[in-house]
């Protein structure tokens, strides 16, 4: 018989032993140890047990097994400051001790924790074998122990750890944090959910306290849209367009597959609203707000179809509040859990006035949201000098999100279109919001009368998966899509475990298990997806994503090793494979393809500079949308101008390895790594993740994803230009007034760009500053400061602050006279190379003399 079996049937040997004493059930979400009203004792091979209400919703559905494999564990009261624990032990050597067993005298203390469902078909409390363990989403355990070793004990320690499945597998790190008093508290939390804990220990006496169970409740999603007046624009920024060409249309024609998924994987489990900025219809006295166009709900047929109405009736009007949008969009939320807001903008927040990454209103809004846990997922929609991308990115990152760009050709330029990239992003984020896995996810072109072929492995670890077809032009069935499981048989879509949704610019197809388990159906061969252009005319082509989400055991986890990056870092990808909760090693390809800007943003705008009346030929408005002065700047350069906006780099690709080389840690731990020192430009990267290989059972398997991140800069003291200018004609009541231009940059010469006034600061003790700080759009910010008249500038001290950067400095400048850092370093450089030059002219003469 193999260990693990002969390991299961002693674990259930052991609660026989103790299942005559069920305590009293108790409903609770808070602390389950705190319910507890009397004591027991629980030897080597017996169990504590109780029952509890771990979702709050009234009911109790799960029973928790605390089992003592060794030493001895208690439940209840142990008095003074402890209140209620879990006190569990090493096992006495003294036959006073209630658990002494004189064949194992000093064993150390083993505890065991699992979970049963009660709600399972046949569950009898009293029958072990009719238990069915289940997972839960997260917990929090706090414990202490009393220094005092057990006997023989050379290395003593206290370790809580948990695990995906039973028996020690899957192991599931802990966010470990020391507390006051001798207390630690270890947290755990998994896509997967938890089915083990253990706790072991060392010491004569231990104690676990704030046993918290976390259970996902009922998930919440607000669909967040930008219906400011710009996105009646079309894709690039051209006005008077067709409604079919509009940015909103394009944005609600992603949205609807969008719920129509979401309610194929989720129906009657997750709340749905809907929200947008401004208010409709547009009210330029009060309308810089967010509206809740559909309050929270959950997500039955009635609720779906009001969401399609909902978002079918948004029309663009007005400015763009979208710190307003967010916090009406987060304030939506009630007792859901994972709350996620999805957001799509096409512009800065421009209402009421200007306000950026670096502003107090931006601060505000992610205390809002860390107050209320919600998760934004980003998604910058346009062109790209519309969106403000510094913005979106960090309101994605501080909380837990990821940010999206579709403002330019990312991975495959002659198939990138905005409407079916748009959808794919829609289809990622649906998939990372409900854990699902994409087994493929493909940009193509397809003529008429022709037909395209994806191929994608699917596996028996794959319980439901949705095919999702989009393209770009409105016309129903203008392509068709076939699937073909792995016996060629096409997928029929009468099936009662096949669910088919088609739309003017979609189609798609969900596949529930009861298709799957079919014989036949999943197997070795590969499945066919087929997309032909049956619906076009002669001549015709269009463009098309299709994307596969899998409710799946077999998954790819993406992380990366900081939250934000700077020019010149190094970034860390750790791709984590798993099928069935136990690590995928070394058995397959990991790769990440990279898009980079081919030129920093502030680079770009030092090197394309207009002045101020230049700029303001362009109108302030642009139609019902304001324009903020960096907009109109980039306006002029790119419409006016012709001088075209960064493009993006061709594709990198980087390989990930599970080896323990190339920075990997530990060989085939199912943990992929790889280094990227290629962040050398301000502006988004586009990273494209792709794993494959074969399962166990040898089915070959393909995983996808794809997300962005803004790369800024980093500001060096030493490499920042500073420039002071004595403005003569400005001297009034004993005050002379001076003019700080700072020129922010990093240590690689790359400037700071434009839209940083609020992370630019000065102070003058001995001044007065007046007015703000002014972005010139040319990568210098500056600030007017009047000085006593009499002052001597050689002594008076001038702070800087950019941002998380400070430094000190001295207003020494003569009048009239302008001190730059990097201008000295300049003319020190040209001097040296005068010397040297003159001084190889001399060597050179002398050398001819001489011959």
């Amino acid at each position: 018989m193999k260990t693990k079996e002969i390991f299961r049937k002693w674990i259930i040997g052991m609660i026989l032993l103790a299942i005559g004493d069920i305590p009293v059930i108790w409903a609770t979400n808070g602390d389950i140890i705190e319910q507890f009203n009397s004591d027991a004792i629980a030897c080597s091979g017996e169990t504590n047990t109780f029952q509890i209400d771990i979702d709050g919703n009234g009911q109790v559905e799960t029973m928790v097994l605390m089992i003592t494999i060794t030493g001895q564990g208690k439940r209840g009261d142990m008095g003074g400051s402890f209140d209620y624990v879990y006190f569990f032990t090493c096992q006495s050597d003294s036959p006073s001790d209630d658990c002494y067993d004189p064949d194992h005298p000093i064993d150390r203390g083993r505890l065991r924790i699992h979970f049963v469902d009660m709600l399972a078909s046949g569950f009898d409390e009293n029958d072990p074998s009719s238990w069915t363990y289940k997972r839960i989403p997260s917990a929090s355990i706090k414990a202490s122990h009393d220094e005092h070793v057990c006997s023989g004990v050379s290395n003593p320690y206290l370790q809580i750890k948990a695990y995906r499945q039973i028996n020690q597998n899957g192991y599931i790190p802990a966010n470990q944090i020391e507390l006051p008093g001798g207390w630690e508290q270890y947290d755990f939390e998994d896509p997967e959910g938890i089915m083990e804990i253990d706790a072991f220990t060392d010491y004569s006496e231990s104690n676990l306290d704030d046993f918290i169970i976390g259970w996902e409740g009922s998930p919440g999603v607000v669909a967040l849209f930008d219906v400011s007046g710009s996105m009646s624009w079309n894709h690039d920024g051209e006005t008077g367009v067709p409604i079919e060409q509009q940015r909103l249309t394009l944005a609600k024609n992603a949205a609807f597959p969008f719920l129509y998924m979401l309610n194929d994987h989720l129906e009657n489990e997750v709340s749905l609203g809907v929200a947008n900025f401004p208010l409709l219809p547009w009210n330029n006295a009060n309308g810089c707000v967010g509206q809740a166009s559909l309050p929270m709900a959950r997500l039955g047929p009635g609720h779906f179809q009001e969401a399609v109405d909902v978002v079918a009736g948004l029309f663009p009007d007005g400015n763009t509040p979208l710190i307003a949008g967010v916090d009406a969009a987060a304030n939506m939320f009630g007792a859901e859990t994972h709350k996620a807001i999805v957001l799509l903008s096409d512009g800065y927040h421009n209402c009421p006035g200007e306000a950026g990454v670096d502003g107090s209103e931006f601060s505000a809004l992610i205390d809002n949201l860390a107050a209320k846990e919600a998760r934004v997922y980003t998604i910058g929609f346009g062109r790209p000098s519309d969106v403000d991308h510094p913005f979106l990115e960090a309101l994605a990152s501080e909380t837990g999100g990821d940010f999206y760009d579709v403002t330019q050709p990312g991975f495959d330029p002659e198939t990138w279109d905005p409407a079916t990239a748009l959808d794919a992003t829609y289809a990622t984020i649906l998939a990372e919001g409900l854990g699902l896995e994409m087994p493929l996810d493909p940009l193509g072109v397809v003529g008429a009368g022709e037909q395209k072929i994806h191929k994608l492995g699917i596996s028996p670890y794959d319980k439901k998966l949705s095919f999702f077809l989009s393209w770009a032009t409105p016309g129903a069935e203008r392509l068709g899509l076939t699937i073909r499981s792995s016996d060629g048989e096409p997928v029929p879509e009468t099936h009662p475990g096949v669910e088919a949704h088609p739309g003017l610019t979609y189609a798609i197809v969900t596949i529930n298990e009861s298709f799957l388990s079919l014989p036949g159906k999943v197997g070795a061969e590969e499945w066919e997806v087929a997309v032909d252009g049956g619906g076009l005319a002669q001549g015709q082509q269009e463009n098309y994503q299709i994307s596969v989400l899998s409710a799946s055991a077999l998954r790819m986890q993406v992380s990366l090793d900081k939250p934000a990056y700077f020019v010149g870092d190094d970034i860390i990808f750790l791709v984590e494979l798993r099928e069935g909760g136990r690590p995928v090693g070394n058995v397959g390809d990991v790769t990440v393809k990279i898009t980079s800007p081919l030129e920093g943003i502030g680079n770009w705008h030092v090197a394309n500079q207009a002045p101020y009346p230049q700029i303001r030929t362009i109108p302030a408005r642009k139609g019902r949308e304001g324009l903020s002065f960096v907009q109109r700047k980039e306006v002029l350069m790119v419409e006016e101008l012709n001088i075209p906006y960064p493009g993006r780099s061709e594709p990198v690709i980087v390989q990930l390895y599970d080896d323990g080389t190339h920075g990997d840690q530990e060989a085939e731990d199912g943990l992929y790594t790889a280094r990227f020192a290629g962040l050398d430009k301000q502006g988004v990267y586009a990273f494209s993740f792709r794993a494959s290989g074969a399962a166990s059972d040898g089915s070959l398997f393909t995983r996808y994803l794809q997300f962005s991140k803004y790369v800024n800069v980093r500001i060096s003291s030493s490499n920042s230009g500073l420039q002071i200018v004595e403005m003569p004609d400005q001297i009034a009541d004993g005050w002379k007034r001076y003019k700080i231009i700072l020129t922010p940059r990093d240590v690689l010469g790359n400037y700071l760009g434009p839209r940083y006034w609020g992370n630019i600061s000065f102070t003058v003790p001995e001044g007065r500053l007046v007015g703000a700080v002014e972005d010139k759009l040319d990568g210098t910010y500056t600030q007017l400061i009047d000085l006593p008249a009499n002052a001597r500038l050689e002594d008076v001290a001038l702070g800087i602050r950019a941002g998380n950067v400070a430094w000190a400095s001295k207003m020494a400048a003569p009048a009239g006279k302008r001190v730059d850092a990097g201008l000295v370093v300049s003319i020190l450089a040209l001097a040296l190379v005068a010397v040297l030059f003159i001084r190889v002219q001399s060597i050179k003469k002398k050398l001819e003399s001489d011959f």
